[in-house]
């Protein structure tokens, strides 16, 4: 199917080209999930209508197989392992997979399995977050607080930085750092 936009629709059965990937093009997410959801609502399942990235579908065994999608990472659950196994094959038939067969992180999520249920941390982020903010850290002589911090006021300086204190500020990840606290406080949260 030619994208919309092209010149000489309709094209009378003429063909198109693909000059380049279209991975790491900005309309390739959008292009992605479209081609996903749809090819979801083909096979039967339906879009949860409190998270767009939440399918399901009702089995004919009475049972209903969830599919978490997350870009290209997704998580299949059922209480019936043969829906898991179907829905695996309907997804190797259209897309190249690769399965695991237990479920260990997901989205930075670690997941571990007791015999109580699942436990879900994010270890693993909080370290990486953790590295990336020491050097400041030590540099500034600042240290760890309790959790809330009370009676803390941001003031901001009155005295703007020299040229080279902007350098040195421009070198902190300071966007990274603040997307993955963000991502750590809302991911799994109860």
């Amino acid at each position: 199917r030619l994208p919309s936009g092209f010149p000489g629709r309709p094209y009378d059965g003429k063909l198109a080209i693909l000059c380049c990937n279209q991975y790491g093009h900005p309309c390739a997410p959008a292009a992605w999930a479209t081609l996903f959801s749809n090819w979801m609502l083909t096979i039967g399942f339906v879009l949860n209508p409190v998270d767009a990235c939440l399918f399901q579908r009702q089995e004919p065994d009475g049972t209903t197989t969830f599919v978490l999608n997350y870009v290209d990472d997704a998580i299949c659950v059922s209480v019936n392992k043969a829906n898991i196994d179907k829905f695996k094959n309907e997804l190797g038939s259209r897309f190249r997979i690769t399965a695991d067969k237990k479920l260990t992180r997901y989205l930075g999520i670690e997941i571990k399995r007791s015999e109580h249920g699942f436990i879900l941390t994010q270890e693993k982020l909080v370290e990486s977050l953790y590295e990336k903010a020491t050097p400041f850290l030590q540099k500034e002589g600042i240290h760890g607080h309790r959790v809330p911090i009370v009676d803390t006021r941001l003031k901001k300086s009155p005295v703007q930085p020299t040229p080279e204190q902007q350098l040195e500020l421009n070198k902190l990840p300071f966007r990274s750092l603040l997307g993955g606290v963000g991502y750590l406080v809302t991911a799994t949260m109860p």
